[in-house]
């Protein structure tokens, strides 16, 4: 490692009225210095993505300092200045802590955020592409128990599941997985990032869902693969 901790400070500047007769001090941040560890193996993985978004506090341990994160900052030891501005990261933490209980209906919001953890979550690699729904089980999960009285299949909320539809491959190179592992109305039958659409609040639906089967492997686990 060449993180020499003596030698980690924040970077304090300073501002000066042109006569100089004020001199205020403040602490910089680097705006760019999360690219080393969002860009990281580790955080490459679709599997540290569920469980990144499911802790309340992070801590990155990167070659040169310690980084830091949690529900409202993110941080690091040379950067000690508070960062409490909306990130992706952020923003997914908060959804899936403080999303109120027993909330009866999916709404738009809850959408747009759920798209919001399809794009992060689709990018990371795995080791055996049958996993890819079990590697967001958890968020799901966490959700349903929020949501009490929604379905959840296949990747999908039946409650708003032709809002949820409209998703596409990021690439137009992405092809379906070789093996099946899920309807090919799924997101989660594709390989590589996937981008979900929402809709504008308040939009009207001229349509509405009728059903929706999936076989589960796992009969009573919703949140498991589907044959």
């Amino acid at each position: 490692s060449t993180r020499i901790a003596s030698s980690i400070r924040p970077l304090l500047l300073y501002a000066e009225s042109q006569d100089q007769a004020m001199r205020v001090p403040f602490f910089g941040y680097n705006t760019r210095m999360w690219e080393k560890i969002e860009h990281s193996p580790l955080n490459s993985r679709a599997w540290v993505f569920q469980e990144r978004t499911l802790s309340r506090r992070v801590l990155h341990f990167a070659k040169s300092e310690v980084f830091w994160e949690c529900q409202h900052v993110r941080t690091s030891e040379s950067s000690l200045a508070s960062k409490t501005t909306l990130n992706p990261a952020i923003e997914r933490k908060t959804f899936i802590s403080t999303t109120p209980n027993s909330q009866p209906l999916i709404t738009t919001e809850f959408v747009r955020h759920w798209a919001a953890c399809i794009r992060g979550f689709t990018p990371g690699a795995l080791s055996h592409p049958s996993d890819k729904l079990v590697a967001i089980s958890g968020l799901a999960k966490k959700l349903a128990a929020r949501y009490p009285g929604n379905t959840y299949v296949a990747g999908l909320w039946c409650e708003s599941l032709e809002v949820q539809l409209l998703w596409t491959p990021l690439s137009s190179a992405q092809r379906r997985n070789v093996d099946y592992r899920a309807p090919s109305w799924s997101w989660a039958s594709v390989d590589g990032a996937v981008v979900m659409y929402s809709v504008a609040e308040g939009a009207k639906r001229i349509s509405a869902v009728v059903s929706v089967n999936a076989q589960l492997v796992v009969d009573d686990d919703p949140f498991c693969q589907v044959l």
